[in-house]
Protein backbone atom coordinates (compact mmCIF):
# COMPACT_ATOMS: atom_id res chain seq x y z
CA UNK A 1 0.00 0.00 0.00
CA UNK A 2 2.83 2.40 1.33
CA UNK A 3 4.45 1.96 -2.11
CA UNK A 4 1.80 2.48 -4.07
CA UNK A 5 0.84 5.86 -2.56
CA UNK A 6 4.31 6.73 -3.37
CA UNK A 7 4.01 6.05 -6.52
CA UNK A 8 1.03 8.08 -7.08
CA UNK A 9 2.56 11.08 -5.72
CA UNK A 10 5.44 10.87 -7.99
CA UNK A 11 3.02 11.05 -10.54
CA UNK A 12 1.05 13.96 -9.37
CA UNK A 13 3.80 15.79 -8.20
CA UNK A 14 5.11 15.20 -11.79
CA UNK A 15 2.46 16.57 -13.49
CA UNK A 16 3.28 20.91 -14.78
CA UNK A 17 0.45 23.09 -13.20
CA UNK A 18 -0.03 26.48 -15.98
CA UNK A 19 -1.53 29.82 -14.69
CA UNK A 20 -2.56 32.49 -17.19
CA UNK A 21 -3.93 35.83 -16.48
CA UNK A 22 -7.63 36.11 -17.73
CA UNK A 23 -8.09 37.93 -20.95
CA UNK A 24 -11.35 38.76 -22.62
CA UNK A 25 -11.72 38.59 -26.50
CA UNK A 26 -14.09 39.45 -29.38
CA UNK A 27 -15.45 36.32 -30.43
CA UNK A 28 -15.02 37.13 -34.71
CA UNK A 29 -18.35 34.72 -36.20
CA UNK A 30 -17.73 33.77 -39.68
CA UNK A 31 -20.92 35.31 -41.13
CA UNK A 32 -20.89 37.92 -44.26
CA UNK A 33 -22.06 41.28 -42.41
CA UNK A 34 -24.70 43.74 -43.86
CA UNK A 35 -24.33 47.46 -44.26
CA UNK A 36 -27.07 49.67 -42.63
CA UNK A 37 -30.07 49.05 -43.22
CA UNK A 38 -32.16 52.24 -45.27
CA UNK A 39 -35.43 52.83 -47.65
CA UNK A 40 -33.79 50.90 -50.18
CA UNK A 41 -32.38 48.13 -48.30
CA UNK A 42 -34.15 47.38 -45.64
CA UNK A 43 -33.85 44.53 -42.94
CA UNK A 44 -35.66 41.47 -43.34
CA UNK A 45 -38.11 40.19 -40.58
CA UNK A 46 -37.58 36.62 -39.83
CA UNK A 47 -39.55 34.35 -37.79
CA UNK A 48 -37.51 31.13 -36.71
CA UNK A 49 -39.95 28.12 -35.92
CA UNK A 50 -38.89 25.20 -33.70
CA UNK A 51 -36.16 23.23 -34.42
CA UNK A 52 -37.75 19.21 -35.00
CA UNK A 53 -35.17 16.18 -34.75
CA UNK A 54 -35.78 13.44 -36.54
CA UNK A 55 -32.72 11.49 -36.10
CA UNK A 56 -33.16 7.89 -34.54
CA UNK A 57 -30.48 9.93 -31.91
CA UNK A 58 -33.20 11.95 -31.03
CA UNK A 59 -35.54 9.62 -30.92
CA UNK A 60 -34.31 7.42 -28.40
CA UNK A 61 -31.72 9.80 -26.69
CA UNK A 62 -33.95 10.19 -23.46
CA UNK A 63 -34.08 6.60 -22.97
CA UNK A 64 -30.37 5.96 -23.64
CA UNK A 65 -29.13 3.71 -21.10
CA UNK A 66 -25.24 1.49 -20.34
CA UNK A 67 -26.84 -1.18 -22.23
CA UNK A 68 -26.97 1.12 -25.43
CA UNK A 69 -23.98 0.95 -28.17
CA UNK A 70 -22.94 3.53 -30.30
CA UNK A 71 -23.34 7.40 -30.91
CA UNK A 72 -27.23 6.84 -28.87
CA UNK A 73 -25.20 6.16 -25.65
CA UNK A 74 -22.57 9.01 -26.24
CA UNK A 75 -25.12 11.44 -27.24
CA UNK A 76 -27.03 11.19 -24.18
CA UNK A 77 -24.00 11.61 -22.52
CA UNK A 78 -23.04 14.87 -23.99
CA UNK A 79 -26.33 16.38 -23.94
CA UNK A 80 -26.79 14.41 -20.35
CA UNK A 81 -27.87 18.32 -17.57
CA UNK A 82 -28.86 19.74 -20.89
CA UNK A 83 -32.37 19.42 -21.13
CA UNK A 84 -31.49 15.89 -22.77
CA UNK A 85 -30.91 14.66 -26.87
CA UNK A 86 -34.68 15.98 -27.25
CA UNK A 87 -33.69 19.63 -26.66
CA UNK A 88 -30.72 19.80 -29.10
CA UNK A 89 -33.66 21.65 -31.17
CA UNK A 90 -33.96 24.43 -29.11
CA UNK A 91 -30.26 24.88 -28.74
CA UNK A 92 -29.84 24.75 -32.64
CA UNK A 93 -32.85 27.35 -32.96
CA UNK A 94 -31.06 29.71 -30.38
CA UNK A 95 -27.61 29.20 -32.36
CA UNK A 96 -28.77 29.92 -35.87
CA UNK A 97 -30.73 33.20 -34.26
CA UNK A 98 -27.56 34.18 -32.71
CA UNK A 99 -26.07 34.03 -36.12
CA UNK A 100 -28.38 35.93 -38.29
CA UNK A 101 -28.26 38.39 -35.68
CA UNK A 102 -24.43 38.62 -35.80
CA UNK A 103 -25.21 39.41 -39.70
CA UNK A 104 -26.60 42.72 -39.20
CA UNK A 105 -29.41 41.65 -42.17
CA UNK A 106 -32.19 40.22 -40.48
CA UNK A 107 -34.21 41.28 -37.81
CA UNK A 108 -36.09 38.01 -35.59
CA UNK A 109 -39.10 38.47 -34.07
CA UNK A 110 -40.02 35.89 -30.98
CA UNK A 111 -43.43 35.19 -31.86
CA UNK A 112 -43.29 32.98 -28.80
CA UNK A 113 -43.32 36.22 -26.54
CA UNK A 114 -45.78 38.63 -28.10
CA UNK A 115 -48.73 37.25 -26.15
CA UNK A 116 -46.51 37.93 -23.11
CA UNK A 117 -45.52 40.99 -24.62
CA UNK A 118 -49.01 42.46 -25.47
CA UNK A 119 -50.16 41.48 -21.89
CA UNK A 120 -47.64 43.81 -20.00
CA UNK A 121 -48.47 46.61 -22.61
CA UNK A 122 -51.88 46.32 -21.89
CA UNK A 123 -51.45 47.48 -18.19
CA UNK A 124 -49.78 50.38 -19.55
CA UNK A 125 -51.76 51.12 -22.55
CA UNK A 126 -49.66 50.52 -24.82
CA UNK A 127 -49.81 48.33 -28.37
CA UNK A 128 -47.16 46.09 -29.34
CA UNK A 129 -47.37 46.57 -32.83
CA UNK A 130 -45.50 43.42 -34.69
CA UNK A 131 -43.64 44.03 -38.23
CA UNK A 132 -44.41 42.51 -41.41
CA UNK A 133 -42.80 38.95 -41.26
CA UNK A 134 -40.93 38.38 -44.61
CA UNK A 135 -39.16 34.95 -43.98
CA UNK A 136 -40.34 32.15 -41.78
CA UNK A 137 -37.56 29.08 -41.18
CA UNK A 138 -37.97 25.93 -40.91
CA UNK A 139 -35.64 23.06 -40.41
CA UNK A 140 -35.16 19.71 -39.11
CA UNK A 141 -31.74 17.98 -37.91
CA UNK A 142 -32.26 14.84 -40.14
CA UNK A 143 -29.12 13.25 -38.52
CA UNK A 144 -26.82 14.08 -35.50
CA UNK A 145 -23.98 11.53 -33.68
CA UNK A 146 -20.70 11.19 -31.68
CA UNK A 147 -18.39 8.16 -31.10
CA UNK A 148 -15.55 8.36 -29.01
CA UNK A 149 -12.95 5.61 -29.42
CA UNK A 150 -9.20 5.65 -27.34
CA UNK A 151 -7.52 3.49 -24.93
CA UNK A 152 -4.65 4.20 -22.15
CA UNK A 153 -1.57 5.98 -22.27
CA UNK A 154 1.51 4.04 -21.38
CA UNK A 155 4.93 3.65 -23.07
CA UNK A 156 7.17 4.23 -19.87
CA UNK A 157 6.06 7.65 -19.32
CA UNK A 158 2.61 6.76 -16.95
CA UNK A 159 4.05 5.05 -13.81
CA UNK A 160 0.47 4.04 -13.47
CA UNK A 161 -1.18 2.21 -16.41
CA UNK A 162 -5.06 3.13 -17.03
CA UNK A 163 -4.84 6.15 -15.16
CA UNK A 164 -4.61 8.10 -17.85
CA UNK A 165 -6.28 7.95 -20.88
CA UNK A 166 -6.24 9.07 -24.33
CA UNK A 167 -9.95 9.32 -25.97
CA UNK A 168 -11.27 10.66 -29.32
CA UNK A 169 -14.60 12.27 -30.47
CA UNK A 170 -16.07 12.07 -33.80
CA UNK A 171 -19.54 14.54 -34.32
CA UNK A 172 -21.38 14.36 -37.63
CA UNK A 173 -24.56 16.21 -38.35
CA UNK A 174 -27.09 17.02 -41.04
CA UNK A 175 -29.90 19.45 -41.14
CA UNK A 176 -32.36 20.35 -43.60
CA UNK A 177 -33.65 24.20 -43.78
CA UNK A 178 -36.91 25.13 -45.76
CA UNK A 179 -37.74 29.02 -46.08
CA UNK A 180 -41.37 30.15 -46.30
CA UNK A 181 -43.21 32.97 -47.69
CA UNK A 182 -45.48 33.69 -44.80
CA UNK A 183 -47.89 34.93 -46.74
CA UNK A 184 -48.06 32.21 -49.17
CA UNK A 185 -46.44 29.49 -47.22
CA UNK A 186 -45.07 28.56 -50.12
CA UNK A 187 -41.65 27.35 -49.88
CA UNK A 188 -39.46 30.01 -51.39
CA UNK A 189 -35.74 27.93 -50.77
CA UNK A 190 -34.64 24.60 -49.35
CA UNK A 191 -31.26 23.07 -48.58
CA UNK A 192 -29.65 20.30 -47.01
CA UNK A 193 -26.21 21.04 -44.93
CA UNK A 194 -24.18 18.37 -43.56
CA UNK A 195 -20.87 18.63 -41.42
CA UNK A 196 -18.85 15.92 -39.95
CA UNK A 197 -15.54 16.78 -37.78
CA UNK A 198 -13.19 15.26 -39.93
CA UNK A 199 -13.39 18.46 -41.95
CA UNK A 200 -14.92 21.93 -41.12
CA UNK A 201 -15.16 25.06 -43.51
CA UNK A 202 -15.07 27.55 -40.86
CA UNK A 203 -13.09 28.09 -37.66
CA UNK A 204 -14.02 30.12 -34.86
CA UNK A 205 -12.28 32.74 -34.34
CA UNK A 206 -11.88 34.78 -30.72
CA UNK A 207 -9.97 38.52 -31.51
CA UNK A 208 -8.36 36.64 -34.40
CA UNK A 209 -7.01 33.91 -32.64
CA UNK A 210 -8.71 30.32 -33.63
CA UNK A 211 -9.64 28.26 -30.26
CA UNK A 212 -12.63 26.51 -30.03
CA UNK A 213 -14.75 28.70 -27.82
CA UNK A 214 -17.45 28.13 -25.70
CA UNK A 215 -20.75 29.64 -23.87
CA UNK A 216 -21.81 32.84 -25.43
CA UNK A 217 -24.91 31.23 -26.91
CA UNK A 218 -22.00 29.13 -29.12
CA UNK A 219 -22.13 25.75 -27.08
CA UNK A 220 -25.17 23.69 -26.30
CA UNK A 221 -23.36 19.85 -25.02
CA UNK A 222 -20.29 18.57 -22.92
CA UNK A 223 -18.62 17.73 -26.56
CA UNK A 224 -16.23 20.51 -27.84
CA UNK A 225 -16.33 18.40 -31.31
CA UNK A 226 -19.99 18.12 -31.52
CA UNK A 227 -20.12 22.02 -30.67
CA UNK A 228 -17.86 22.86 -33.24
CA UNK A 229 -19.64 20.65 -35.55
CA UNK A 230 -23.11 22.46 -35.03
CA UNK A 231 -21.66 25.80 -35.69
CA UNK A 232 -20.15 24.73 -38.86
CA UNK A 233 -23.88 23.73 -40.04
CA UNK A 234 -25.18 26.98 -38.37
CA UNK A 235 -22.48 29.18 -39.88
CA UNK A 236 -23.12 27.62 -43.07
CA UNK A 237 -26.91 28.10 -43.16
CA UNK A 238 -26.55 31.79 -42.16
CA UNK A 239 -24.12 32.65 -44.77
CA UNK A 240 -26.64 30.75 -47.61
CA UNK A 241 -29.64 32.58 -46.35
CA UNK A 242 -27.51 36.13 -46.02
CA UNK A 243 -26.29 35.45 -49.89
CA UNK A 244 -29.67 34.27 -50.94
CA UNK A 245 -31.89 37.47 -49.84
CA UNK A 246 -29.66 39.34 -48.47
CA UNK A 247 -27.11 40.15 -51.55
CA UNK A 248 -27.34 43.57 -51.98
CA UNK A 249 -26.81 44.43 -48.43
CA UNK A 250 -23.27 42.52 -47.57
CA UNK A 251 -20.64 44.82 -46.96
CA UNK A 252 -17.85 42.51 -45.75
CA UNK A 253 -17.43 38.10 -46.34
CA UNK A 254 -16.02 36.08 -43.89
CA UNK A 255 -12.90 34.40 -44.44
CA UNK A 256 -12.43 31.01 -43.60
CA UNK A 257 -10.45 30.37 -40.55
CA UNK A 258 -8.51 26.94 -40.50
CA UNK A 259 -10.36 24.11 -38.20
CA UNK A 260 -10.73 23.49 -34.65
CA UNK A 261 -8.31 21.35 -33.50
CA UNK A 262 -10.61 19.61 -31.59
CA UNK A 263 -9.47 15.89 -32.00
CA UNK A 264 -7.49 13.59 -29.87
CA UNK A 265 -8.65 15.33 -26.10
CA UNK A 266 -7.16 13.52 -23.29
CA UNK A 267 -9.70 12.86 -21.23
CA UNK A 268 -9.76 10.81 -17.81
CA UNK A 269 -11.28 7.42 -18.30
CA UNK A 270 -15.33 7.67 -17.54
Amino acid sequence: MNKLIIVLSCFLIAVPVFAADTVVTKIEVPVPKCAPADAQHPMLNVVINDISCTAASCQNGTNAGANMKGGISELAKVFSGSGGVQNVGGGVRNMLSNALKETKCFNIVDTEQIEKLKKIASVTGQEIKIPKIDLFVDGSITSIDVTRSGGALAGGYIPVIALVSKTKEQAQMAFDLSILNPMTAEVVDSKSFQADSSKSSWGFGAGGVNGAVGGGGWSISKSLVLDSVIRDVIFSIANHMTESFAADRIAARPVPLPAENTENTPKADE
